[in-house]
């Protein structure tokens, strides 16, 4: 029993920095595209040097979604993601270990709807 007991404690003791090093969005909460809108959403973590592509979750109104780095310069791991419709950033969240994590730019079109066939 004792070493279920102490082998119990540590693995809580070594989850719990694993999930301490998760990196949270720092800003952009709550910017949306409307409706008939198509958005661009480019995320950055910042100060990982010789890290391997992190990975990124990001909450949007619409759902939730993850992926890899698209690239990575000079320790910034660069994300892109593109929505449609209306479309809140809830939050977001990388696996790397260090950093800031933001949004750095977002920007939403109106989707042009063709003329209708005579």
């Amino acid at each position: 029993m004792r070493k279920f007991v102490l082998l119990l404690g540590l693995l809580t003791a070594l989850a719990v920095p694993a999930t301490a090093l998760a990196v949270t969005l720092h800003n952009g909460q709550g910017s949306a595209c409307a409706a008939g809108q198509a958005g661009v959403w480019h995320f950055v973590n910042t100060q990982n040097p010789g890290v391997a592509p992190g990975i990124i979750q990001v909450e949007f109104s619409t759902g939730t979604v993850s992926k890899a780095a698209d690239k990575v310069t000079g320790g910034v791991h660069h994300w892109t993601f593109l929505t449609s419709g209306a479309t809140t950033l809830i939050t977001a969240s990388s696996n790397l270990p260090n950093g800031n994590l933001n949004l750095s730019d977002f920007s939403c079109t109106t989707v042009k709807k063709p003329p209708p066939k005579k």
